[in-house]
């Protein structure tokens, strides 16, 4: 796994597809739903998958010296990319490694996972071990490609697999659709407190942005290119 996103980093490099050249929309939404602690004591936020590091300069330039961000990734090649904008970073393969042992009982405010769970054999054993580092009142975001989302459904319907890769179609293990994920995230005991997403319509370019941002606040199913969500602990969890 960890030769294959070593690939997967070096492809990304070559081919300048990065998000600090062109922010996702995903993470502007994550940055959003991250707000400053009443107490005034600061933020600490663990980035599962930080990748090239997209999020912690966004959330860096927000928050100057409010935050403290941790950002774990499986490639050394995203990691060095990533350095400038973490407070701490390390490689580890989060789906086999016990990422709790390497943070040593560390506690965040935020958790987050956007793109990351689709890549995983067994993502809810990844959820189950990340809500032990999450503070009783954190909050947990995480995000995915919506497999149900309508140009993917007409690519279904003239026998195509959608693509939703950028390098290989070994990168997505799982698919879901909005009322999966949100199924998946509540069997995790994760319950749903917000979302948003990267909203997508037929002829967008000939429509106002807040009527697509209201279209798919309404059909997220059918208008969700990539879905946001901010969760917290279920009562039970707690």
């Amino acid at each position: 796994m960890k030769d294959f996103y070593e690939e997967y980093w070096k492809y990304r490099k070559k081919t300048g597809y990065l998000s600090q050249k062109k922010m996702p929309d995903r993470l502007k939404i994550v940055c959003s739903m991250i707000k400053a602690n009443n107490d005034k004591s600061g933020i600490n936020v663990l980035d599962v998958g930080c990748g090239e590091g997209g999020l912690g300069m966004l959330l860096k330039e927000m928050y100057v010296d409010e935050i403290n961000i941790f950002g774990v990734d499986i490639s050394e090649e995203a990691l060095e990319l990533a350095k400038p904008y973490y407070n701490k970073i390390i490689q580890v393969d989060i789906e086999n490694e016990n990422i709790n042992r390497i943070l040593q009982g560390q506690k965040f405010d935020y958790i987050v996972a956007v793109e990351i769970l689709e890549h995983l054999v067994r993502p809810e054993r990844l959820l189950k071990k990340l809500k032990t580092l999450l503070k009783p009142e954190g909050y947990f975001i995480v995000s995915f490609p919506n497999f149900a989302f309508w140009r993917y459904r007409i690519e279904c319907l003239l026998g195509r697999f959608p693509d939703q890769h950028l390098y290989s179609n070994a990168e997505h293990i799982q698919y879901w659709t909005y009322p999966q994920f949100i199924k998946f995230l509540n069997d995790c005991g994760l319950e749903v407190v917000d979302f948003d997403g990267d909203f997508g319509i037929p002829f967008s370019r000939f429509i106002p942005e807040r009527i697509i941002d209201r279209l798919g606040k309404i059909l997220p199913n059918l208008f969700g290119y990539q879905i946001v969500f901010k969760t917290k602990l279920n009562v039970k969890e707690k």
